[in-house]
């Protein structure tokens, strides 16, 4: 059986891609940086994310990697080892994603739209393909993601987390920044 190796999978989007797997009945090779307490749903297996360590990348056909960081920089590591071992890597990010700044106009390369889709998929595959950091067993695969979710209509805008809490959603930069003081730093 194939296993899916999900990076962050104690996070607010990991533990979802975990449990979704689980559920689906996938093996699951979840990363914590505290696995006796992840939580996480009865036989994913929680490991620590060092992909140094001895088995950590046997058997997983796909990774689910979700990249915090402004700079791809320090993924190379991480990418290399995964492109040697697996088939598939999805990629996610929304690093320094700033709330009601059009994409644009955002203040880091990682925030602002790809220039991807200004080019021919022809154009685009060729481009990643010739990328030597670029794992390109996936590079058809997330082609065809960013073709659908460029078909696909706006996600809509619900009531549940008002319905929930009684009050509007917080864009985590504002909770960030009222509760500064409360990690040692200085508020904006």
């Amino acid at each position: 059986m194939s296993t899916y190796l999900v990076f962050g999978g104690t996070g607010n989007v990991g533990r979802r891609v975990v449990e979704r797997l689980a559920r689906a009945g996938a093996a699951v090779r979840a990363t914590s940086r505290r696995p006796r307490t992840a939580g996480l749903p009865t036989g994913v297996e929680v490991v620590t994310p060092d992909l140094d360590a001895p088995g950590a990348l046997d058997g997983v056909e796909a990774a689910f990697l979700m990249w915090p960081f402004h700079s791809a920089e320090p993924a190379r590591p991480l990418v290399d080892a995964l492109k040697r071992h697996t088939r598939r890597v999805v990629f996610m990010t929304g690093g320094g994603a700033r709330p009601g700044v059009v994409p644009e106009l955002q203040p880091t390369a990682v925030a602002r739209p790809l220039r991807w889709h200004e080019l021919t998929r022809e154009e685009e595959r060729a481009r990643l393909l010739a990328d030597p950091g670029f794992p390109d067993g996936f590079v058809d695969e997330l082609l065809d993601g960013y073709a659908t979710m460029i078909a696909s209509p706006s996600p809509a805008v619900t009531a549940t987390v008002p319905g929930i809490t009684g009050t509007p959603a917080t864009p985590l930069s504002a909770w960030a920044t009222e509760r500064a003081a409360d990690f040692g730093g200085e508020p904006r």
